[in-house]
């Protein structure tokens, strides 16, 4: 095609006011069709649909772009690739680490790695999420803290036990409720209102 028959420099130069394919239609069909044909009537005159869809997907891009910012903040790299493992290897690495909530600080003794298919919908979306994402579910009364690992498998880790000063407390419920934990710090990650750090 000639530089001169050039459907784009014709609607630039021409018809630089029309803003919606339907204008374009009953003002000149034949520059409509040349750019149907040259696979441009889309790109420069999309339908309301299809704005609204590249709004939506700007928006999206957006806010995961601002999570992916605030979840880098909030763990480091080697934090990250802690997690980043197989759930059982993290799991026993867990052992003896510290575990801080607030003013309170323990010593983690047990975790249990929970691995593959979680049956209710609240875990199924939990368990999708990244490594190092801090989840509860709650059982028979007692609130769980988990935390996401991943290699190969959809993981996560139970805190099961813990020992502040010279006490040791077992159970899972019984961990959140000692720690002052609550439902409410699902949907954060490690290092931001739980810390999670080996000492000595």
């Amino acid at each position: 095609m000639e530089p001169e028959n050039d459907p784009m420099k014709v609607l630039r130069e021409n018809y630089p006011h029309i803003a919606n394919r339907q204008e374009l239609y009953r003002t000149n069909k034949e520059l409509y069709y040349n750019l149907v044909r040259v696979g441009k009537l889309e790109e420069v005159l999309p339908t309301q649909r299809q704005i609204k869809k590249r709004v939506l997907e700007k928006v999206i891009t957006h806010i995961i772009g601002e999570q992916d910012s605030k979840r880098d903040e909030q763990m480091d790299k080697s934090t990250k690739e802690f997690f980043t493992r197989n759930v059982k290897t993290v799991a026993k690495d867990l052992i003896g680490y510290k575990i801080k909530y607030g003013e309170l600080e323990a010593e983690i003794t047990k975790t249990d790695p929970y691995q593959g298919i979680a049956k209710s919908a609240h875990k199924k979306e939990n368990f999708r999420q990244e490594p190092g994402y801090v989840w509860t579910n709650n059982r028979r009364g007692h609130i769980m803290l988990n935390i996401n690992a991943y290699d190969t498998t959809l993981s996560c880790i139970l805190i099961n036990g813990v020992k502040i000063n010279e006490t040791r407390i077992k159970g899972p419920g019984n961990v959140t409720q000692a720690l002052g934990i609550d439902d409410t710090i699902t949907g954060t990650y490690v290092g931001d209102r739980i810390k999670i750090y080996k000492t000595g």
